[in-house]
């Protein structure tokens, strides 16, 4: 995985207040991946109601998103 790659969602996911982040079958940039901790972690583009970029384990975008 790297940036710039396009992700397919898997299943809608929503934030802790239950607002909709990443929506079933949207297609979603990954915008930056970090290599430089133990894990893994990526950040992609989602919904926004604030500035609230996160990043996700890699294995979690494993689980719920597919390469296309």
């Amino acid at each position: 995985m790297k940036q710039g790659d396009k992700l397919r969602c898997l299943r809608t996911i929503n934030n802790v207040y239950g607002q909709p982040l990443f929506l079933k079958n949207e297609i979603y940039d990954v915008l930056y991946v970090d290599t430089e901790n133990v894990k893994v972690y990526v950040t992609l583009n989602h919904i926004l109601y604030a500035n609230e970029y996160a990043q996700y384990e890699i294995e979690w975008v494993g689980k719920n998103f597919k390469s296309i």
